[in-house]
Parts: structure tokens; sequence; C-alpha cells
């Protein structure tokens, strides 16, 4: 009995069919399938979609019929977050259509358009890679597809551009030579002039993403963030849903780096419900719509949106890996069953992150790293901090550098380790006014602050940590408000000013209370303490 028999209008009994008639039957099946797969990607019915088209690979004869099926597979295959299954499949589809010899301009068009889904696949989506591939395993594909197209504007050939565009941003190591980066910058904004000649709001979209990634490079978050703010405003003319939940993924996650959390929920937020209606969720959205939620005390809804996307990543069990973007969202939920105090729901979720990160190498290791470093310090784990803040991000360290550096103010806050600090503040101050960053010069006033005050410079030493603990006021992040409403209150009961030091206790204690911190709690009481003796 034949597979394709399954379908309304096959006759049930295969052996009674012409030969003739069986091909083009087959065929007409083959076509069918490719076609209700993506009818069904189009409603966003993915795993219906990756049923029928996987049947239709197993009926397809002949190279570029099984081509035409897996370019329909790769994008389904994304949308799981399964970047290593879909690059598998586009290299098959290219070389399967270049073992067939691609003769017309259409099958030179064809072998372009692939070798462009190939290479955004390690460039624009790298974080939904496991494995990442290295330049000089992409660079015949980019090559390839460019040879194959004549001159003028078209879909394939900026696509390639895009490719190009974020060729320092993606595969396994990130570039760090600024000529480099600005090879790739001009090759994004050729993308961009062209999309705008063709009219099309979608590549518009995709180029404007490209151009911010190589302004992340050359200058972070500040820099990325006028290409960001751009797409969000294609938003209204763009039917990909994919692509819109991503616009607001990526933005929010800009945000919350530089410190506008508020906006950053705002948005992670709206993509977020974006995607859990139309495509059973988008893990950027959800992470940093968590994350922008712990920055801002809502510690109720981090936990709330953490179940949602734990449920969604974790439909893979827990023993599956996770991809590195999802990393900072388990960081965070470890360091608040820290502070907790559940000190073994946080080494599981540590644990996970390390098998994940094992499988993975070290791409990606500076998004979770901060909050399992202020787990360690909590734990006085001084040296296994250090150990960890020892090994280089080869991708993501540019991105989350801002995290590294909160990372290392804190513990030589915790070890007291003041000689280290000036050389700390100095990068920090340095990094956040090249950058465009608000909520680092925070940090690096509270450490500064803290080392002046070591070292007996009280007046200094105090004016520094009330700048700190304005900035985060203004910024609307309680926790760390109040962490640094500690260190003012032990300020003040040094230098016997008794109210100011009752005010900032009191004001700490009641936000430790609301968060639930008992060790905050009791350093807060103690101090409330002191100052009615």
């Amino acid at each position: 009995r034949c597979p394709v028999t399954r379908f309304r209008g096959v006759p049930t009994s295969w052996a009674k069919v012409e030969p003739e008639r069986r091909e083009e039957i087959r065929a007409r099946a083959v076509d069918l399938l490719f076609e209700a797969g993506e009818e069904a990607a189009r409603h966003l019915a993915t795993e219906r979609a990756r049923e029928r088209v996987r049947v239709g690979l197993d009926l397809a004869h002949g190279p570029i019929e099984r081509a035409r099926g897996l370019e329909i597979l790769v994008n389904m295959e994304l949308w799981a977050d399964d970047g290593n299954s879909a690059w598998s499949s586009a290299r098959e589809a290219i070389d399967l259509r270049m073992g067939a010899g691609p003769v017309s301009a259409a099958d030179r068009r064809a072998v372009a358009r692939l070798a462009g889904i190939l290479l955004a696949i390690p460039t624009r989506w790298p974080g939904l890679m496991r494995q990442l591939p290295s330049r000089a395993e992409a660079a015949p594909y980019l090559e390839l597809g460019l040879t194959m197209l004549e001159a003028g504007d078209s879909e394939e050939r900026l696509r390639l551009l895009l490719a190009r565009g974020a060729w320092g941003w993606g595969f396994a190591e990130a570039e760090t030579d600024p000529k480099r980066v600005h090879e790739d910058r001009a090759a994004a904004e050729e993308a961009v002039a062209m999309a705008r000649r063709m009219g099309r709001a979608d590549l518009l979209a995709a180029a404007l993403d490209t151009l911010g990634a190589t302004g992340m490079l050359l200058g972070g978050y500040g820099s990325a963030l006028e290409s960001q703010e751009a797409r969000l405003l294609l938003v209204p003319q763009l039917d990909d849903v994919v692509e819109v939940v991503d616009i607001y993924g990526t933005l929010a996650w800009g945000l919350a780096h530089i410190g506008d959390f508020r906006r950053a929920a705002e948005l992670a937020a709206i993509g977020w419900a974006r995607g859990m209606e139309q495509v059973g969720g988008h893990s950027v959205t959800g992470v940093f719509c968590a994350v922008a939620n712990f920055r801002l005390g809502r510690w109720d809804e981090f936990w709330r949106i953490f179940a949602e996307v734990d449920a969604m990543l974790g439909s893979r069990g827990p023993e599956k890996l996770l991809r590195y973007h999802s990393y900072r969202l388990y960081g965070v939920a470890a360091y608040l069953h820290e502070v907790a105090g559940d000190s073994a729901a946080a080494d599981r979720h540590i644990e996970r992150l390390d098998r994940s990160q094992a499988a993975q190498g070290r791409v990606g290791i500076s998004g979770a790293r901060l909050w399992i470093v202020m787990t360690l310090i909590r734990r006085r784990a001084f040296g296994e901090a250090r150990a960890r803040l020892a090994v280089q991000d080869p991708v993501r360290d540019t991105q989350n550098r801002d995290l590294t550096l909160e990372a290392w103010a804190d513990l030589i806050a915790a070890e007291g380790a003041w000689d280290e600090a000036s050389a700390i503040v100095a990068e920090a101050r340095d990094w956040a006014g090249r950058t465009g960053l608000r909520f680092l010069p925070g940090v690096a006033d509270r450490l500064e602050g803290q080392a002046a005050l070591a070292g007996g410079e009280h007046e200094r030493g105090t004016a520094l940590v009330e700048q700190a603990r304005d900035t985060f006021t203004k910024l609307e992040v309680p926790w760390e408000r109040a962490r640094t409403e500690l260190s003012l209150a032990e300020a003040y009961v040094g230098a016997g000013s008794r109210t100011e030091a009752a005010t900032a206790a009191q004001a700490a204690l009641e936000t430790f209370t609301a968060l639930g911190a008992p060790v905050e709690i009791k350093q807060a009481a103690a101090l409330l303490a002191q100052t009615t003796e």
C-alpha cells in the first residue's frame, strides 16, 4: 500500500493504477503536501506543517523536488528553535540543486536564495544554534550565492548582503577588528538602501536589524538603538509575525542593558503576548520581559513569566540544552532562589546552565554569569566567582560587558578588594559613556563610593553612594536602590548621622520586606536598631 493512498482522491488499490498514472499521482501528492505545509505554516500551525512537509519529502523523487521540500522545512525548524537542523536542511538543499546543475536563471536564483537562507542562520539567528559553524565553513556559500546572481537589485542579493553585514556578529567568535566591522556595516547599509529602493518593509526590517548588529560591535547598545527604533516603526506594515516579535524582543533586549527597564518590560510584554498567540512563544521576548521585571522589583511577575518561558523551553525536557539567549533567565532565577534562602533550587538552575554551557563551548557564557557570580558572592565563594569571571566569552563579550563589569563591582565590594576598585570604576564609566548606558554609572558610583568610605573619605564616599541611590531611584530599580541604601545607612551610622541612617535603613527594610529577602531584612533591621541605641 503506497503512502500516497492516505490522501483523498488517490485510489485505495495502488496496484490497479497504470504505471504512468502513478508518477502523476505521486508528483501531485508531493505538490499538495508542500502547499499544505506552507499554508499550515502561514497559519502558524508549525507541527502540522512540518508533518506534511516530511511526508512530502518521503515521497519526493529527484534532487529538485527534495530541495523544494527542504527549503520549506528550514523555516519551520527555525520556528522550532532548531537552528542546527535548519542549517543541515539548507545545506542539503543547496547541494542537491548544485548536483542537479543549475542551468536556467531561475535555477541559479534558487541556489542564491538558499545560500541567503543558510547564511542567515549563523549570522542573524545564531542564538537558535547549539553549535555554531565557523566563518571558514560558511564563506564558500556566500561566494557561491553571489556568483549565481545577475547584476541589480533583488531579494536574493539583499539577503546575501544581510549575511555579509552580520558576518562579524555571527558564528562562534565575534569579530573585534574595527576595520572588518566597518566593512560589514557598509554591506548592511547597502542592504538598507536596496530594501528602500525595492519598497519592501519586510526586507528593510531585516536590514535595519543587521545594521544594528554592526552598531553593537562598534559602539554597544547605544549605537544599535537607532536602527532598532526604526524597525519598531515598521511594525504596522509587517505581516511576518516572527519578524514583528523579534523587533519587540531585540529592542527590549537593548533597553534592558541600557537601563530603561520600564519600556523594556512593556515592549517585551507585547512581543511575548503576540508570540504566544500566534507562534507558540518566542523565548527572547519572554526572557527580557522577565529580566526587566526583575530589575523593576516585580518579582512575582518575573516568576509568572519565568514559568511560561520555562514551560515552553522545558517541553524539550529538563536535560535538553538551553540556547544562550535564555541563559540569563535561569541566572536570575538562581539568584532569586538564593536571595529567598533556597540554595538547592538555585543550584538546580546553575547546574542546568553549566550543562548547557559545557555542550556549547564558551559561546554566550557572559549572559547568566552576573547572577551566578552574585549567587556565589552571597555564599562567600569568592574564588569560584573569580574563576567564572576569568573565562572569556568569544561571541558576546561586547554585548554583555556591562553585566561583567557589574559582577566585578559586586565581587570587589563583597571581598573588600578596594585596590581593584579604581580600574573597574574607570572601565565602567568609559564603557557607559561610549555606549549610552544609564544603569552602569550607578554601579560605578556605588563601588567608587564604597571604596572611598573604606579609605576614610567619608564626605566624598557618601556623596557618590547617594548619587548611585538617586540613579537607581530614577531608573525604578528598588532592589539595587535598597542595597545601596544599606551602604548609605552604614556610612551615616559611622559618621554619627543617626537620623539619615534611620531613614536609609527604614527605606531599605521596607523594600527587602516587600521582596522577601531574609538576609537583607536582618541587615537593615540591625542598622535601624543601631540608630536608636
